[in-house]
């Protein structure tokens, strides 16, 4: 009953997040893993006054009855929504808000590693010492309480103001705002994930001079993970922040204004409006647009009933369409098509969804074999019909409008042999993503458009830096140059870059996350470009919804990389794993002498902040 009662909070809480709810998860895995304390703790109460705000003394246990390197959520009041986290490491309890300020998330459900506190949603990671984000997803920091010791009982001292809203999160208290005799001119091109932390890590570390934010898109920056999961709401709805927030902290924000031209001899910028900014250093993340296969792309400016999916701009323009339309086609079967075929159908189930894709086995490479089969499976038990290993041999179409697809050959797969053409009033090209850098000088750029980065995302040229989907940079877990395009991972590298750019000297030694809800809940952890071999782990039901599947990557006798499906909290730990150096060879994980649970034990008995107290 409390398992049920917690998700139906947490799925409202996403609704009114805007974000689509989670699929439904057996919680009861997370407790197997023993790192988590979900019990309510009992509670009495006493209200002093402090400052002429009441602040409410709440006793939450005895010092004795809380273990070492535990969590539990205390309940606030009678509403269930409001609840905080206490936690004890090394030897001293903290409290802080019980929630995830990214979606939500009940933390917990989490993983309590040291001083830090990850989301067991999204891996966003906080300090439950300050309640400051240190790891992306997330802008927000959680709240932090008082805590005192008293006759050997625990009470936590929280505002009367704040009480029913112990878990709201909050801006930095450490943003700081321009000093007019400081004359450094950053600026930060791109307007994404990695752009958008930049420009606030850069106030929360203390940059006192002027900050430039430019950005090609007509709209401030915004959750972009939500566009290819929830066509009905607005995408300005998922602003971050609002424009006073940038005026207050004298970001200087420049929206559909485009970079077309670097003199990085001059240091100067050049915008497409004729105009030049310049710069004493500056950071460039302007991501990824739509790829869309060469002799194909007049039917996206052509044909009023063809569409890109990856901006802003493209989610709207489906929103306002898309309700119409009773034939869906779906080009690609990647993250954003297999995302948008479960948004479709789930929101319209009498909509009929049919995704091509060139792959015979899409996203196997990235995900393994399994967790792909299963993923497409689970698309057709829920109404998707899938047509894979199939090229696009035209379109037809009149009046602007397209008919049908034809298809030169039928590996089929949901489709009947016989069909030489797909039906559909209303297409979708997923195919891709294209690294927007053609304005970044060549000599610092691949052949694939990508920038060359340092371990501080700096380029060869020591003024710019880059950072998220356009950087490629070097990685210790691989031993070779990587670039990710993910929305977590582009935050993060954002965050250090600014740090960067300050002469902070920190270096990227992060394990990429990234999280995918089709139907399925998926996530990974590492890398999977570059692997010569997979081992699968199974557990539970035979059952392509139910069957909980880990997959690990390996680069010789190295494990590089691990996938999941409906293995909650897993790639969490997983991620430390890889991250601490702590995962088994290959022969020790396929000769079954090593399992995950054998992982997690290595994991709990690592040493995150130096002491043995830490260990749990």
């Amino acid at each position: 009953m409390f398992y049920s009662r917690l998700l139906k909070n947490a799925f409202s809480l996403a609704s009114r997040l805007r974000v689509p709810k989670f699929e439904r998860v057996d919680y009861s895995q997370f407790l197997k893993l023993g790192a988590i304390s979900t019990g309510l703790a009992a509670y009495s109460f006493s209200t002093v006054m402090c400052n002429d705000d009441p602040v409410r003394e709440i006793e939450v246990g005895n010092t004795a009855d809380i273990p070492e390197g535990s969590m539990r959520k205390m309940q606030i009041g009678e509403n269930q929504d409001n609840f905080i986290l206490v936690s004890k490491v090394c030897g001293k309890i903290y409290a802080t808000g019980g929630k995830c300020s990214h979606y939500g998330a009940p933390l917990q459900m989490g993983y309590l590693d040291g001083f830090s506190v990850i989301c067991p949603w999204h891996a966003a990671a906080f300090d439950v010492r300050t309640g400051e984000i240190f790891h992306a997803p997330g802008l927000d920091s959680i709240p932090t309480y008082k805590v005192t010791e008293s006759n050997g009982k625990v009470i936590v001292h929280i505002p009367e103001s704040k009480i029913n809203s112990v878990s709201g999160s909050f801006r930095s208290k450490k943003m700081v705002k321009r000093d007019p005799n400081d004359n450094r001119v950053f600026v930060v091109v791109g307007g994404g994930a990695a752009g958008s932390t930049g420009v606030e890590t850069l106030r929360k570390e203390g940059y006192t001079g002027r900050i430039i934010f430019v950005t090609s898109e007509n709209i401030l920056p915004y959750d972009r993970v939500v566009i290819s999961k929830n066509f009905k709401v607005k995408a300005e709805e998922l602003v971050f922040r609002s424009q006073e927030f940038y005026q207050e902290f004298d970001i200087e924000m420049k929206t559909g204004t485009e970079v077309v031209d670097i003199d990085a001899d001059h240091k100067v910028l050049k915008l497409k409006n004729g105009q030049e900014i310049h710069y004493d250093k500056v950071l460039l993340a302007t991501g990824c647009s739509a790829r869309v296969p060469g002799p194909f792309k007049k039917y996206t400016s052509n044909f009023s009933n063809v569409f890109t999916l990856r901006s802003a701009a493209d989610h709207d323009k489906i929103r306002q369409s898309i309700a119409k339309a009773n034939k869906i086609t779906i080009i690609g079967a990647g993250f954003l098509g297999l995302e948008a075929a479960k948004n479709i159908r789930t929101t319209w189930p009498e909509k009929e969804v049919t995704i091509i894709d060139l792959e015979q086995k899409p996203l196997a490479n990235i995900l393994g074999e399994e967790i792909s089969e299963q993923i497409l499976t689970t698309q057709k038990i829920n109404g998707v019909h899938l047509i894979t290993g199939q090229q696009i041999g035209s379109f037809e179409g009149k009046d602007g409008v397209i008919t049908g697809i034809n298809l030169p050959t039928h590996a089929s797969y949901g489709v009947s042999e016989n069909s030489t053409l797909v039906e559909t009033d209303y297409v979708i090209f997923a195919t891709g993503a294209q690294v927007n850098t053609a304005y970044i000088p060549g000599n610092l750029t691949n052949i694939d458009g990508s920038i060359r980065v340092n371990s501080h995302f700096q380029s060869e040229n020591p003024y710019i830096y880059a950072a998220g989907d356009i950087a490629q940079f070097p990685s210790l877990l691989s031993e070779s140059r990587e670039r990710v395009e993910h929305w977590a991972v582009a935050e993060q590298q954002g965050r250090i870059a600014a740090l960067n750019m300050l002469g902070k000297g920190n270096n990227y030694l992060d394990v990429p996350f990234f999280w995918s809800n089709q139907f399925l809940n998926v996530s990974f952890a590492g890398f999977s470009s570059g692997h010569d071999s997979t081992f699968t782990e199974s557990n539970g039901e035979n059952d392509p919804s139910k069957t909980a599947r880990i997959t690990y990557f390996f680069k010789g006798e190295r494990c590089i990389g691990v996938s999941s499906v409906n293995w909650p909290g897993s790639v969490l730990r997983l991620k430390i794993a890889l991250h601490r150096g702590l995962m088994p060879s290959k022969k020790e994980i396929i000769n079954g002498s090593v399992r995950f649970s054998s992982i997690i034990e290595r994991v709990k008995n690592s040493n995150p902040c130096g002491a043995n107290c830490c260990r749990n």
